[in-house]
């Protein structure tokens, strides 16, 4: 009995409150601080353990679709999560998913109900945020043509819930300006005192001409997204938005 309340704490998740109905549904199995620190589970994590078991369970379960392209990342207090970018042609087709790595074995691979619209996944990072004890995902997804949207994913009883989505990449020179390098980059802060991390998109939109090789000028961009509790997503605050002409571009 000893034993198995010293296992047991190990095996509780909760989702902040979030869950109306957690006796409904199996917990994630999410292991806060298990390994000490976020630099410890990065130092431990095998990139070629993990890439291996994804590619297993991939092939496992769709055996005509083989994937040319696999790369990992940890998943910060969670030492047994891993995520993975899996293109079946490098940076054109793929997907993302986050899965358990047990052992070398993927246990299951966690469901995303609104997955991105892009044919390809350009950046993926997972964080632990101030407010959030559930790992929150960050996806950007890419087109053929180079634009793209932002994704912000919380883990909630192994499933991705969408938190947010907003255009964020914009590396094609075409319809005459792009962000520069690409993309937005987010900064996450806690900006009205919450206790909850907000979301701080900045960024530098170019003008560009001659097939993208000419920089006819630049201006710095912002979007600014704000925790509702009530709704459990992020909401632009548009009154704090720099440097877009068009209030409707989301």
């Amino acid at each position: 009995m000893k034993k198995a309340w010293l296992v047991l704490p190990l095996l509780i998740f909760s989702c902040n409150g979030q869950n109306p109905n957690p006796a409904d549904s199996t917990p994630p199995t999410v292991y806060p601080g298990a390994l000490g620190s976020n630099n410890e589970i990065a130092q431990a994590f095998d990139d070629k353990t993990a890439s291996k078991a994804v590619e297993s369970w991939h092939l496992m379960r769709n055996p005509d679709e083989t994937i040319k392209r696999i790369e990992t990342f940890p998943v910060p207090n969670s030492p047994i999560l891993c995520m993975a970018i899996c293109d079946y042609e490098p940076l054109w087709w793929g997907f993302f998913g986050l899965y358990e790595l047990k052992e070398g074995y993927i246990s299951w691979q966690a469901d995303c109900d609104n997955p991105p619209d892009e044919n390809s996944i350009r950046n993926l990072h997972a964080h632990a945020l101030t407010g959030f004890i559930a790992p929150i995902v960050e996806v950007y997804g890419m087109t053929h043509m180079g634009n793209g949207n932002l994704y912000l994913y919380e883990l909630q009883n192994r499933k991705l819930v969408l938190l947010l989505k907003t255009r964020a990449v914009d590396d094609h020179w075409g319809d005459g300006s792009i962000f520069r390098d690409g993309r937005l980059l987010p900064e996450y802060t806690d900006l009205n005192g919450d206790g909850v991390t907000e979301l701080v998109l900045k960024g530098e939109i170019e003008e560009r001409e001659e097939k993208g090789n000419q920089l006819v000028s630049s201006r710095p961009c912002q979007k600014v997204f704000l925790w509702n509790k009530d709704r459990h997503q992020f909401e632009e605050d548009l009154s704090r938005r720099i440097g877009f002409e068009d209030k409707n571009d989301l």
